[in-house]
């Protein structure tokens, strides 16, 4: 009887679903004909790109590409925002009429490249080492215009290709791959509309986004603690610091960090921080992935980030530390500024792991949630992609810089946190 109940509940969903891209469908096309004067919007065809209902506003929000002969068009990216009782209250739209989409004259005349030579080609237009190259074809179809390809000494993992069409500069269409490239010897993470007749990069977009500070003097920080007040030194004493290391008893969930709202050590000490996960959006705590009470990791990691040290700067290609709290997840590690982040380690990622759960959690109360693509291993709703956890690395090779890469639900981004020799010892992107 139980197993019965299961399948009528699926069966419900299954239908429910239909019934919702159904009446998503009739409101959109309803919208391209009365508001924005396209005469024919039942010829119209689009692949939906993503899609959400956010309760709050009671809005479902879809994100679509007009397609043409099976193919998404790039350059036709739209979206539409549907209240169930008045159809589309708002939209960006840019769609054209079925009758003026038309095929450039060459894209029967000259002939596709193969995907192993458009990706050579890629590497020489993004100026990758050329030598280091070796591809290896995963998967075809050429049926589907897809591909996965593998570059080791270029590329980290997978390097997807989608057939697309898109515009040239004559609005007509032509063939194009979506190609996606997470580069090994650097922090981008690219994708790229390329030509499949001639292999040049019509544009590209990087994942990743960095933060570079400019115009940093060299700081000596045991000359910068004269500059606050005593309370709010980063430097502080020895008497804070043995008082931070006291033992806890019976303690349990509780990270040793520079809490919210403080912005770095600089507006104040590190304090002990218990039990911080969100009923609603961590509803199994921090360091759970399976959606049952218990955790699975005891080291600074669970279902919405995995922190770690990459001194190497290879990304999982070492499994850097991470910061062990036992059993009853006491993460304890006290930081002392006036040595070398090297020395400080665990209190430094325990800090990353906090700050990363931190955001996850308040984002949530924003519409960052599981439907609408935000970084979970598991999505204990069932909506949206999980396995998409952040990879957040402490201590990375790289010096002065800080880099975020968000490629699409269902990826896994990776958060960069690098040390600057800008001062006296060096500081440490992730105390900031």
């Amino acid at each position: 009887m139980k197993d019965l109940k299961i399948v009528f509940y699926i069966l419900f969903l299954f239908c429910f679903s239909n019934l919702l891209d159904a009446q998503s469908e009739s409101a959109i096309r309803n919208s391209l004909g009365t508001k924005l004067q396209i005469e024919q919007p039942e010829l119209i065809t689009w692949t939906t790109t993503s899609s959400h209902y956010d309760p709050i506003s009671d809005l479902t929000h879809i994100y679509a590409r007009q397609t043409y002969n099976g193919l998404p068009i790039v350059g036709s990216e739209s979206d539409f925002h549907i209240n169930g009782k008045n159809g589309v209250v708002a939209s960006n739209v840019l769609f054209k009429e079925n009758y003026a989409l038309k095929m450039s004259p060459n894209f029967s005349i000259m002939k596709e490249m193969e995907h192993t030579e458009l990706l050579h080609n890629i590497v020489d237009q993004l100026e990758l080492p050329r030598q280091k190259l070796q591809i290896n074809v995963v998967s075809q179809n050429l049926n589907n215009k897809t591909s996965i390809l593998r570059a080791e000494g270029i590329a980290n993992g997978d390097i997807p290709f989608k057939g697309v069409l898109f515009y040239e500069k004559n609005n007509q269409l032509q063939y194009g791959y979506l190609v996606k490239i997470d580069v090994s010897s650097s922090p981008d993470w690219w994708e790229i509309l390329v030509n499949a007749k001639n292999g040049n990069i019509i544009s590209k977009v990087n994942y990743t986004i960095s933060c570079a500070p400019e115009g940093l003097d060299n700081i000596d920080r045991k000359k910068r603690k004269l500059s606050v007040s005593a309370t709010h030194s980063p430097s502080h004493s020895h008497a804070d610091i043995e008082n931070a290391h006291a033992i806890m008893v019976n303690a349990q969930d509780c990270y040793l960090v520079y809490p919210s709202p403080l912005e770095s050590p600089y507006n104040g000490p590190q304090s002990m921080t218990t039990d911080p996960a969100n009923n609603t959006a961590s509803p199994f705590g921090w360091h759970d992935t399976n959606g049952t009470i218990g955790h699975e990791f005891t080291i600074t990691r669970g279902n919405n980030v995995w922190a770690k040290e990459d001194l190497n700067g290879d990304n999982e290609g070492t499994i850097g530390f991470s910061p062990d709290g036992g059993a009853n997840l006491v993460f304890n590690f006290p930081i002392d500024l006036l040595i070398e982040p090297s020395q400080y380690q665990a209190g430094a990622i325990t800090n990353l792991f906090y700050w990363n759960n931190l955001i996850h959690d308040v984002m949530h109360f924003y519409g960052f949630d599981e439907a609408s693509g935000n970084f979970q291993q598991t999505n204990y709703s069932g909506q949206g992609t999980g396995g998409d956890y952040v990879n957040a690395d402490a201590q990375n090779s790289g010096n002065c810089n800080a880099n975020f890469a968000t490629p699409p639900d269902g990826s896994r981004p990776r958060m960069q946190m690098f040390t600057c020799s800008n001062a006296v010892p060096k500081r440490d992107s992730d105390l900031d």
